[in-house]
């Protein structure tokens, strides 16, 4: 799956939904996800893909679950080993909830 395809399916969610930042700001609910790291994937001096690890952030005013589901389910499609953590950014006074989900990207996709 390409960023560009996780993007897609993260906007299912009727959330705003960007990669790294919103430009301007975008009140909650809305979703943010970014890609730390990723692992190639080869043999034979070749390249076959890569494991992409990204972060799927969902901010909200409060509690909400209704907007995790939704994004939970979403990502259950993807990948359903994802991991959640949740924190309340008190300085900005708003809930965190991120996503933590590997997919893989074959070469040439």
């Amino acid at each position: 799956m390409t960023q560009k395809k996780l993007l897609i399916e993260l906007k299912k969610s009727g959330f705003p939904t960007t990669y790294n930042a919103f430009k301007s700001k975008v009140n909650p609910p809305y979703v943010v996800f970014i890609r730390p790291s990723s692992q190639n994937v080869s043999s034979d001096k070749r390249v076959h893909g890569s494991f992409q690890n990204y972060n799927v952030e969902l901010y909200t005013s409060k509690k909400d679950l209704e907007a995790e589901k939704k994004v939970g389910d979403i990502l259950s499609l993807i990948d359903p080993d994802f991991e959640t953590t949740e924190v309340f950014i008190d300085s900005e006074k708003i809930l965190q909830v991120t996503y933590s989900i590997t997919v893989f990207q074959k070469v040439g996709s």
